[in-house]
């Protein structure tokens, strides 16, 4: 758990030197050293959970790497099919097809009766030119919707 809590601290240093303007840099720096300093008696979920909602809110500012590197983190402590949906979805926004394939399909692995997620991976494959493996998947997200 140290090691996951340094690793963060260095994140968030890395972060705020990306920061741009002297308040904002500032206003960053403590409200993520806030975190940090909450982060410390949580779960391994919960702090997950936290990194999302973080995650989340780089990409609701348009901070597409800073939502990707609070997103993996999530993952790294705890791997759900909603973290892997966050993260293609970011993959996905960088025009990064074959990334946003492979957590889809670690999403699929995690929830198999998903029909969404075969959508969305079908998707996937089809912006790589693989309309094969596109309609595969559309196929299978119809028989998981219908069956």
């Amino acid at each position: 758990m140290h090691k996951h809590k340094e690793q963060s601290q260095q994140k968030v240093q890395k972060r705020n030197i990306h920061s741009s303007g002297f308040k904002n840099k500032f206003a960053v720096s403590s409200v993520e050293q806030a975190m940090l300093r909450i982060r410390e008696g949580m779960t391994l979920q919960q702090q997950a959970h936290v990194f999302h909602k973080e995650g989340r809110s780089f990409l609701d500012r348009g901070d597409i790497q800073g939502a990707l590197e609070c997103i993996s983190e999530a993952l790294s402590l705890n791997p759900t099919a909603a973290y892997y949906v966050s993260r293609a979805t970011c993959y996905k926004m960088q025009q990064k097809f074959s990334e946003a394939y492979f957590d889809y399909s670690y999403a699929i692995r995690l929830e198999p009766e998903s029909a969404s997620l075969y959508c969305q991976r079908g998707l996937c494959v089809a912006r790589l030119d693989r309309p094969t493996l596109a309609m595969e998947d559309l196929d299978e997200a119809c028989r998981v919707h219908f069956y």
